[in-house]
C-alpha cells in the first residue's frame, strides 16, 4: 500500500510501515484499542507538519505491554508524514512497475518454491492454445486438460469421490481404467476418431500417447503460422467434444457413434471459424468438410 492521505489505508491493518501491519507488529496495543478499523486518516489530527496521532482515546486502560508497545510506535511516528495531496493506492513490490501481473506473479511462485511451476512442455502447449481462435471456455477447458484437472474416472477415484475399481473404466471401451490420456488418446474408439481426423487434416502420423505431445505433434506438422493455428483449434474442438459425448453417455445414457462424432467435430470446427472470420470467410462447410487446410 503507498499511502497518500491515508483516507482509503487502514492504520492497523493495512502494511503501509515496514513489511508487516501495524496490529501484526504491536500486537497487544492493537489487541486493547478501540480503533481497530480506523484509517490513516482518522488516526491523525494536526495542520501542515504539527501533526499528532491519537492511538488510543484516552478512556482505555492500556497493560504493561501495551505501554511499552505504544511508546515504541510513538517513536516510530514521530516525524512521518504522508502526502496529502494524493491518493492512497496498492502497489505490487515484486515488480519495477509496481503493478501487478500474472508473469511477475509466476516469477515470485518460481522463485519462492525454489522450482518451475510448470515444466516447459507444458508451458509451450498452452501458449498455443493462448492464442488459438476458439471461445474462452475451451481455452479453460484445455488448460484443465493438459494440467490433468477435468474431473476423469481416474481423477476422481484418487479423491475418493468413487470408490469402486469397476467404477473408473473408460465409457467408450469399457475395458481400461478412464485418464485424461486415454479417454482423449489411447481408448481404441478414441484412436478411430484420431485416425478420422488426422487423415482428414493430411497429417500421415502422429503415435503420440500424452496429450501435449500430441498436440505438439499434430502443430509443428503445419508450414504456416495460420495452418498451426488453426490446427489447434481443430485439436482443442476434437477433445472438447469427445469430453462432451463422454458426459453425454455418463449422465444421458447416450451412445458414441464415431462418425456422428467426426461429424460434430466438423460442424463445431467451422462454426467457430465463422464467428472469428466473421465476413472474411470463403469457403463452405463442404469445402471444409473436403479439404479444411485450403479453407485457412
Amino acid at each position: 500500500m503507498k499511502v497518500g492521505d491515508g483516507s482509503i489505508a487502514f492504520f492497523w491493518k493495512s502494511n503501509w510501515i515496514g513489511s508487516r501491519s501495524l496490529a501484526e507488529q504491536y500486537p497487544k496495543l492493537f489487541e486493547e484499542c478501540s480503533m481497530k478499523d480506523s484509517s490513516i486518516k482518522d488516526m491523525r489530527t494536526g495542520v501542515g507538519d504539527d501533526w499528532i496521532w491519537n492511538l488510543w482515546n484516552g478512556n482505555e486502560v492500556l497493560g504493561h505491554v501495551a505501554i511499552i508497545e505504544h511508546a515504541e510506535l510513538c517513536g516510530v511516528l514521530d516525524g512521518l508524514r504522508v502526502a496529502t495531496n494524493e491518493v492512497d493506492r496498492f502497489v505490487w513490490p515484486y515488480d519495477s512497475s509496481n503493478i501487478f501481473s500474472v508473469k511477475s506473479c509466476y516469477a515470485l511462485m518460481a522463485r519462492e518454491l525454489g522450482e518451475a511451476v510448470m515444466d516447459e512442455n507444458s508451458r509451450q502447449v498452452l501458449d498455443i492454445m493462448w492464442g488459438a481462435k476458439v471461445p474462452s471456455k475451451l481455452k479453460v477447458f484445455g488448460w484443465r486438460l493438459i494440467q490433468d484437472r477435468l474431473p476423469t474416472k481416474n481423477l476422481l477415484l484418487r479423491r475418493g469421490i468413487l470408490q469402486q475399481m469397476e467404477d473408473v473404466l473408460c465409457v467408450f471401451c469399457h475395458t481400461n481404467e478412464e485418464d485424461v490420456n486415454h479417454v482423449f488418446l489411447l481408448c481404441p474408439r478414441m484412436k478411430l476418431l484420431w485416425c478420422k481426423i488426422l487423415n482428414w487434416l493430411n497429417i500421415l502420423n502422429n503415435s503420440e500417447d500424452e496429450c501435449r505431445s500430441h498436440l505438439l505433434k499434430c502443430v509443428e506438422a503445419q508450414l504456416g503460422k495460420i495452418e498451426r493455428r488453426r490446427v489447434c483449434d481443430i485439436w482443442m474442438t476434437t477433445c472438447w467434444c469427445v469430453w462432451r459425448k463422454r458426459n453425454d453417455i455418463v449422465f444421458n445414457n447416450a451412445e458414441l457413434d464415431i462418425d456422428e462424432l467426426f461429424f460434430m467435430i466438423l460442424r463445431a470446427s467451422w462454426w467457430w471459424l465463422s464467428m472469428e472470420a466473421k465476413d472474411r470467410l470463403v469457403c463452405s462447410f463442404y469445402e471444409w468438410y473436403k479439404n479444411p487446410l485450403l479453407c485457412l
